[in-house]
């Protein structure tokens, strides 16, 4: 059992199928190595995924997780505008409650107020 994969243009590859919730158990059981998960910052549902990531084992899973960037309601940062050092923070505490290292894929929730949000949270 293998999560079908395209290949990026750059180098690499991403799964072709993604789960969003935060019980993953009959999912990575299902789908094999190569399970991926979409998860975010907001959810605040880390605490409760790390555990299933350590069991599965981390390298068997495909992360793709996001940040806020500024558009809306509860998931809007909480200093505005958004900014590097901000979205680096949002970064850090979403690895922190994964408890991993690294995701492999990150998003924006949602779009950046303006386009000088965007670049500067590109950096």
């Amino acid at each position: 059992r293998k999560v079908p994969s395209r290949p990026l243009s750059g180098g690499g590859s991403i799964p072709a199928l993604l789960m969003g919730g935060d019980d993953f158990s009959e999912w990575f059981e299902a789908a094999g190595s190569g399970a991926a998960i979409q998860t975010f910052y907001s959810y605040g549902n880390g605490p409760h995924i790390a555990p299933q990531l350590r069991r599965f084992g981390r390298s068997n899973v495909f992360v793709s997780t996001g940040i806020p960037c500024g558009c809306c309601g509860a998931d809007s940062p909480s200093v505005e505008p958004m900014n590097a050092s901000l979205a680096m923070s949002y970064i850090d505490r979403e690895l922190a409650e994964l408890q991993t290292g690294y995701a492999d894929l990150l998003l924006f929730h949602h779009r950046c107020r303006t386009e000088s949000e965007t670049a500067s949270v590109r950096e």
